[in-house]
């Protein structure tokens, strides 16, 4: 994981405004490297410790730290239906409260996906990981899915590919 800063806004003739940072950018790199202090920035721009100071405390006040991951969107738990189409996928398995849990509907469009399944190595009571691209739905139908694989749990509640 890779800290950066969250932009919320941009004062019109600000450094950020030259920069050309927009509310909603992730602060994370300078030309491919890792931003870690003022140093990083007056190095990357050459432009001297107080216009690097300046970018910094702009870029506090204005934005959020967050944390970064180049993960892929996932959800993960039991297979519990296999359809003609799609399986369902219950996560409550990796819930610390039952009532917490979901259950996804998964579409099976990929080709690898369906001949797999068709195979039978997919079963009911599997654990999965499932990628996907795109959203789930309000009634938690995720389209998009290109690649299926089988987990298994570990103590800490995490479920980890075979």
């Amino acid at each position: 994981m890779k800290k950066g800063h969250l932009i919320k806004s941009v004062d019109p003739g600000s450094i950020a405004e030259e920069m050309e940072l927009e509310p909603g950018d992730v602060l994370l790199t300078i030309d491919g490297d890792e931003i870690e202090d003022i140093f990083d920035y007056e190095y990357s721009y050459f432009i001297g410790k107080e216009a690097a100071g300046q970018i910094i405390s702009y870029v506090q006040k204005h934005s959020t730290e967050t944390m970064s991951s180049t993960s892929l969107p996932t959800i993960s738990g039991t297979v519990t239906e296999i359809g003609n189409g799609y399986i369902m996928v219950d996560d409550t398995v990796l819930c610390k409260k039952s009532k917490a849990g979901k259950k996804y509907k998964v579409y099976t469009d990929d080709i690898k996906i369906r001949r797999w399944i068709e195979s039978g190595e997919l079963k009911e009571g599997d654990l999965v990981i499932v990628e996907y691209e795109g959203e789930i739905s309000s009634n938690y139908e995720v389209k998009g899915a290109y690649s299926i694989f089988t987990g298994t749990l570990e103590e800490n509640g995490i479920l980890n590919q075979e």
